[in-house]
């Protein structure tokens, strides 16, 4: 080991995951020094708790190494900034290309110090800092603009965004010094739409917004505007600025754009890949058939919350945009027929958005094709119209589906059978998937079997709770009643069969997985997926089966703990595990970042010790509402872990 190059050491340790990185990077001095090197770390974010600044012997700690993206946030003028000027220069340093100093209280002097260090800074976030820009004269000194300059001349990415006092001048010397500016964000920005000309003190006008970005239209790609009143005129008069090619426009909560603004704008920018118009509620049919008739090379298009949209336009996705990747069209409510056609025609679809969305049809189409093809003495295999149509569509790898309508458990199994290349699932409230969904049994085809005592025209959400063995109901392996019409009997051999055949297992590249509120699901299913001889989600980092009382179990926590050795990030609240499920938890999961116990009544200040002894690297901890932890508890769990920066302790003891 000692005779190899550290070149041969750094192309071992790029096979490795961030977690396991960091492990290697403890054993030994040679493999510290590897991992220094910048090419592993170029898609590592750090997360910095100024907090660490303050606690003695940081300087021992290898916690951090030289990140090229460094979030410092919450940095506090009078503790934090003078010890992270006098940090160690792995910290802060030119190796630093981007900088994030989200909701810092500090003022211009030292934030000129800070972005000193960073000479080849690349992005600069300074969201909700405030400090610095209530005075009104943000660089007005001649010698702090030459110094900062120098570093900003190389920015390519500015986000301003909730920064309530930015003025025009401050905008034009931002851009003014960044000559190679790609994303500007403004959101949440203090931005005056109508009374054109005129310039006030911490209010930034529309017309200097038009000048500061055609000043960098050569360059500039992405604009955010969210949570802003830009009107219709205004996005008209924005789309037609000279030489402007922007690939990126995010609107989230305009409320005052309309159909309008958005047709004049998308026939203008028709170069865009990215458009997000996420809670624009005014948005209706004629803006998203202008977006599919312009915009043919677009890759991501999110309208959720944009109720006023209905099939009639949403049939066009599927036949227009074809290079799409990414869809968010949650809680559109009136798109049902249109989301079969968008999974039959958009085969390089990556990610589908669809929470609370209106599965009615497709279900209605996987039920008239497996009805069709098979029996009901037959064993189903999901071989219909989902099964023609989704072979084509393996390149999904995150759906989310919560709260869906007529979110069976068949729907499920064909989403198992044919997207086995998910990294992220989530399927929270969906409550009418049970056990049988996630194994891959037996599914009775008939609507009254499939959703139990619901008419077939109207879906009650809340009337579910019929079919859960932790309810004292039939044994799992036996028939759940007569609600569901077992076709054949299925050992316990046959079980772990069509887990990996039909079930959830077929999924092995899962990494997020969510199950929050699934009242039909038990404890006897989640036993036998995370206890089934060997880890079916090797790489899972994130889990959350929040709000499922009688489903988890210490039992499930232990399988969790043994088939989950990656996890970074587990919501169990409103939950009944107690101490022993979570022990095996802390000591087996060392790579625990964030923990959701919250209104889990049975935790004891005894596991808050094990934690403290075993989880070094967890960052957040929600323990709200646990009635036997105190507030002494978690004060001592603080400041025995440094890296611990969020400790939520509402109604501890209540």
């Amino acid at each position: 080991m000692d005779d190899l190059p550290f070149e041969i050491l750094s192309r071992i340790l790029s096979y490795l995951n961030l977690a396991d990185r960091r492990e290697c990077a403890l054993t030994c001095k040679r493999f510290y020094e590897a991992s220094l090197d910048p090419t592993l770390h170029w898609r590592s974010v750090y997360l910095f708790n100024p907090k660490v600044l303050l606690s003695e012997g940081y300087d021992d700690m290898l916690f951090y190494c030289k990140s090229p993206n460094l979030f410092i946030n919450g940095l506090d003028e009078n503790l934090h900034v003078r010890p992270l000027l006098n940090c160690d220069p792995s910290i802060l340093g030119p190796h630093v290309l981007k900088l994030s100093l989200k909701g810092s209280a500090i003022l211009e002097g030292s934030f000129v110090d800070i972005v000193k260090k960073c000479e080849f800074l690349e992005g600069l976030d300074l969201t909700a800092c405030n400090s610095m820009f209530m005075a009104g004269t943000f660089l007005h000194n001649n010698e702090r603009r030459i110094e900062i300059g120098k570093v900003l001349e190389g920015l390519r990415d500015l986000n301003l965004s909730s920064i309530r006092y930015l003025d025009d001048e401050s905008l034009r010397k931002f851009v003014t010094e960044a000559t190679r500016l790609e994303s500007l964000s403004l959101a949440s920005c203090n931005i005056s739409f109508s009374d054109f000309g005129i310039s006030r003190r911490h209010a930034l006008t529309f017309p200097t917004f038009c000048q500061s970005v055609s000043m960098r239209s050569s360059t500039l790609t992405a604009i955010d505007l969210s949570r802003t009143g830009i009107t219709n005129d205004a996005l008209r008069t924005f789309a037609t600025i000279k030489g402007l090619g922007l690939r990126k426009l995010v609107l989230q909560n305009c409320r005052e754009i309309g159909d309008t603004g958005v047709v004049d704008f998308v026939k203008f920018q028709r170069r865009l890949r990215t458009l997000d118009l996420r809670g624009c509620l005014e948005i209706g049919n004629p803006a998203l058939t202008g977006i599919c008739t312009n915009l043919h090379e677009l890759w991501e298009l999110r309208i959720a919350k944009c109720r006023k949209i209905n099939d009639a336009s949403a049939s066009r996705i599927s036949s227009s945009l074809h290079e799409l990747r990414v869809l968010d069209i949650s809680e559109c409510y009136d798109i049902t027929n249109s989301i079969y056609l968008v999974l039959a025609s958009l085969s390089g679809l990556q990610c589908l958005i669809a929470n609370g969305c209106n599965f009615t049809k497709l279900h209605e189409q996987i039920v008239h094709e497996e009805s069709k093809n098979h029996s009901h003495k037959a064993l189903p295999t999901i071989n219909g119209y989902i099964g023609n149509r989704v072979m084509d569509f393996a390149s999904l790898t995150k759906l989310s589906v919560n709260s869906g309508k007529y979110i069976s458990d068949l729907t499920v199994q064909s989403i198992f059978k044919y997207s086995t290349n998910l990294e992220d699932l989530s399927m929270s409230w969906c409550h009418y998937i049970t056990d049988r969904g996630l194994l891959g049994l037996n599914v009775d085809l008939s609507l009254d079997k499939m959703f139990p005592s619901v008419d077939a025209e109207t879906v009650d959400f809340l009337n579910t709770w019929k079919y859960s063995t932790s309810h004292g109901w039939s044994g799992f392996l036996s028939s759940p009643g007569s609600e569901y019409k077992c076709i054949e009997d299925i050992s316990g051999s046959d079980t772990h069969a069509c887990l990996l055949e039909k079930g959830i297992g077929r999924l092995r590249k899962l990494k997020r997985l969510a199950l929050s509120n699934c009242r039909n699901i038990t404890d006897e299913s989640l036993i036998r997926i995370f206890c089934a001889g060997e880890p079916l989600f090797s790489s899972m980092e994130q889990l959350e089966l929040n709000m499922m009382a009688k489903s988890v179990t210490d039992d499930v926590l232990v399988g969790i703990s043994v088939g989950c050795p990656l996890l970074r990030k587990l919501a169990i609240s409103c939950t009944k595990v107690g101490d022993c499920g979570l022990d095996s938890i802390a000591s087996r999961l060392r790579r625990l970042e964030s923990l959701d116990l919250s209104n889990c009544d049975n935790i004891t200040p005894g596991f808050l010790s094990i934690l403290a002894k075993n989880n070094k690297w967890l960052r957040e901890l929600d323990i709200s509402s646990c009635k036997q932890i105190q507030a002494e508890a978690a004060e001592k769990l603080l400041s025995s872990l440094p890296l611990l920066g969020c400790v939520h302790t509402r109604y501890l003891g209540a």
